[in-house]
């Protein structure tokens, strides 16, 4: 079964198993590896320099992560396409307001696919679209829209196309490339902890408690 509501999402076999191991306290050297190691393969993901660039970890919901999204990555002097049908494309309109962000939109009904003729011709209409946002899997009526397309027609006219699913947010270029390299869909975004605390294996270390 193939879950497409907002939440909980489809896991894989991998993260159930990852999930049936003992319980790990966020204050153990253990999580701090996983922590680290989630850090570093993120800045991986986009061949960024990691002398130069880091990954920060922050929780909460996915409207919280489209909001750190659209906020931090559209520079003061760009200006955002937004691809809605439904309302998840929209929140990131109200988003983009509140922040003052310059932005377009190609509204379409929450039943109707993303209509590329109409987003390609807005790109076309002469303004300078720096970045263009679109939910990928638009959990309020459970469709995935065709994020390849709209990237190859971006990437044809260097813009920025960025898409995000519910949990998992990247731009469909990296997405591809993240999967060539064994990125996980449908849920898993990173590999899972195997048979040690660390993403990569390796027997689990125990700490000897104290109590104060």
């Amino acid at each position: 079964m193939l879950l497409l509501n907002p939440g909980p999402v489809t896991l894989t076999e991998r993260v159930r198993r990852s999930l049936l191991q003992e319980d790990l306290c966020h204050r153990e050297s253990e999580f701090f590896d996983v922590q680290e190691e989630a850090r570093t393969r993120l800045v991986g993901v986009y061949d960024l320099d990691p002398a130069q660039w880091q990954a920060v970890l922050m929780t909460g919901s996915g409207t919280a992560a489209v909001e750190s999204m659209i906020s931090t990555l559209v520079p003061a002097n760009g200006k955002l396409l937004i691809v809605e049908n439904g309302v998840y494309g929209e929140r990131i309109t109200a988003i983009a307001r509140q922040y003052g962000i310059a932005h377009k939109v190609v509204k379409h009904d929450w039943m109707q696919a993303p209509d590329l003729a109409r987003i390609t011709a807005a790109l076309d209409a002469g303004e300078t679209i720096t970045h263009v946002a679109i939910i990928h899997h638009e959990t309020t009526t459970g469709r995935l829209n065709d994020l390849r397309a709209l990237g190859e027609a971006c990437r044809a006219r260097r813009a920025d196309a960025r898409g995000r699913r519910e949990q998992l947010r990247c731009g469909s270029d990296r997405l591809r490339r993240h999967e060539h390299r064994g990125g996980g869909r449908n849920g898993e975004q990173m590999p899972a902890r195997r048979a040690g605390r660390g993403l990569r294996g390796g027997a689990p270390r125990r700490r000897a408690r104290t109590s104060a």
